[in-house]
């Protein structure tokens, strides 16, 4: 019976040992391994990014917000709750919220509406958004100003009850001034790391003060910031950041705001790395509570534009309402004629000179060593005569001199075109010389078709002019040139120009299909031969050149870099510095 029972208990551990063969180890194997999804999708709205490819992209996209807008799929990785219209938290694409993360920064509700304020999402939640993203600090991958949910588990999120639809109103101006809404949609259009070349008026009540609002003390003691809305409630705000006091003047104790104010702010918009803002310095309190300290109807940093430049009378009362030896923040544009020309530098090759609305010695400004067009140098002070008609552009300020008021345009500052009295060339603007390092330079846009773009050449402030039709993933048939100042070759036999330049995205063809150099020879353009073209497929600058003979001696010259574009090709082309001599 022994044996039996013995039998029985050895088969039965043999069929227990068996059975265990297969079982992992428990140790050096982990249990619930997190799985390394691989990047997906294509950023459309029928192909979302997965977290994975999101990430990616923000890497490709670097510390800039793109200006493209992406969709992205995922499982909220955390509670949050809206605040102020808005929600942050972070996407995986693990519904129990394991892996790889991304942070949806501050996005509103479907549609980009407001958030109610018990909206919430919680971890698992799967979310698609849409907008614009970027590598923030080159660490962190999230969206950009402007994003928001598209869905939570395939439902648009609810409204924010009494809180403002978001409609854009106004066009800029002190008639008509931008709300709230529409400063942040025209910051929208900019580039990122860009600021406007235009001062817009934007009008709205103080709904948020935060702790860096300054007012006479703390870090900044001259400015304030601080979020304006149509209503004063913290929801479709525009923030006011490092803004002077009403008249531009500064901040100090006592001048302070407080929300509810009503105020009408003056001064460009930026696009900061996806922030919207006005731009720091570059901005004033134009009125408060219908109070206006710019001590009459025009305001006193209301600078003029290449377009539409100041009377040498309105530069004066600009800079009539600055402080003793203060000069305006940005630079100003101003229209005159040559009253009396100082001296000549033969150091810094500029001029020193005058000018008024009407040519006489009575409300001048004085232009302190000017220089020529595009910012060329001068030969002598002949290059300029009492009556030529100029627009100069520089930054004006209230110079002082023994107690006395000296209003003058500050160096550095340039000549933007010049009539010489009794018609003719400007003698001086001989040859040319221009670096778009931190401006056009003179040059001047000439769309002969772009279609539905809104420009092709534009500044980039990495410091070169950049054409492009290659918009919204779609090529677009367009001609644009970029025109040079008018320059003389008197005296010049064998003129060259040198450009440097950089052509990518010639994916067939030839190159020459759309990159060109044209002549204006005073009478008519023709095209000339580019010799070492660029590759057309990559971001290498390269020194290309144009035999200008057929100008040699002759005056009033121009070029023009013609981009032209196709649906099937549309490259980019940019151009650092021009020089001919």
């Amino acid at each position: 019976m022994k044996k039996i029972y013995y039998l029985i208990a050895m088969a039965f551990m043999a069929i227990t040992f068996t059975s265990c063969e297969n079982v992992p180890d428990p140790y050096g194997k982990p249990v619930s391994p997190i799985i390394p999804y691989e990047p997906a999708g294509t950023g459309v709205e029928t192909d979302p990014f997965n977290v994975a490819g999101a990430i990616e992209k923000c890497k490709e996209i670097g510390g800039k917000a793109s200006t493209e807008k992406y969709y992205i799929k995922g499982y909220a990785a955390e509670n949050a709750s809206a605040d102020g219209g808005k929600i942050q938290f972070t996407m995986t694409d693990s519904k129990e919220g394991k892996g790889k993360k991304f942070t949806a920064y501050r996005v509103a509700g479907s549609d980009n509406k407001n958030l109610p304020s018990d909206f919430a999402v919680s971890i698992g939640e799967e979310i698609v958004l849409y907008g614009p993203i970027y590598y923030y600090n080159n660490k962190t991958p999230e969206t950009a100003t402007g994003a928001y949910i598209v869905t939570v588990n395939g439902e648009k999120t609810g409204e924010g009850g009494d809180t403002p639809s978001g409609e854009a109103k106004g066009t800029g101006t002190l008639e008509d001034p931008f709300n709230a809404v529409a400063a942040n949609l025209e910051a929208s259009k900019l580039a990122s790391g860009t600021t406007s070349d235009k001062q817009y008026y934007i009008k709205g009540k103080v709904a948020k003060i935060p702790s860096n609002a300054n007012y006479g003390e703390g870090k900044y003691p001259t400015t304030a910031n601080y979020y304006i809305s149509d209503d004063g409630e913290d929801a479709n705000t525009f923030y006011i950041y490092a803004s002077k006091y009403l008249g531009n003047k500064d901040y100090s104790e006592g001048a302070v705001l407080k929300v509810g104010d009503e105020v009408i702010v003056f001064g460009n918009i930026t696009n900061y790395n996806g922030t919207y803002e006005t731009a720091q310095n570059k901005n004033y309190l134009y009125s408060l509570n219908g109070e206006n300290g710019s001590g009459g109807d025009t305001p006193s940093s209301d600078l003029g534009t290449k377009d539409n430049p100041l009377t040498v009378v309105k530069a004066l009362d600009v800079i009539n309402a600055l402080s003793d030896g203060g000069e305006t923040e940005t630079e100003a544009y101003v229209k005159g004629k040559i009253s009396k020309v100082q001296s000549y530098s033969d150091k810094y090759k500029s001029i020193t000179y005058y000018i008024s609305d009407d040519g006489t010695e009575t409300k001048e400004l004085q232009i302190y060593s000017g220089k020529n067009i595009g910012g060329a140098e001068f030969a002598s002070q002949d290059d300029l005569s009492a009556g030529d008609e100029v627009v100069v552009k520089g930054k004006l300020k209230k110079f002082m001199k023994s107690g006395e008021v000296v209003p003058e345009m500050n160096q550095p500052n340039e000549i933007i075109s010049i009539t010489k009295a009794g018609g003719g060339t400007p003698s001086g603007n001989t040859g040319l010389e221009a670096s778009f390092a931190s401006d056009e330079a003179g040059f001047t846009i000439d769309n002969k078709e772009i279609g539905s773009l809104s420009f092709v050449w534009k500044y980039d402030s990495k410091g070169y002019m950049k054409a492009s039709a290659f918009v919204k993933n779609a090529n677009t048939a367009a001609e644009s040139w970029l025109v040079s100042p008018v320059f003389s070759l008197k005296g010049v036999t064998a003129p060259v120009m040198t450009f440097n330049n950089a052509v990518n995205y010639v994916k067939e063809g030839n190159i020459t299909d759309h990159i060109k150099v044209m002549v204006y020879d005073g009478s008519n353009w023709t095209e000339a031969t580019i010799a070492n073209m660029p590759d057309g497929k990559s971001w290498t600058f390269v020194d290309s050149t144009v035999d200008l003979k057929s100008v040699a001696g002759k005056e009033g010259v121009k070029i023009a870099f013609k981009y032209v574009s196709t649906t099937a090709v549309a490259p980019t082309w940019e151009i650092k510095t021009v020089s001919v001599k």
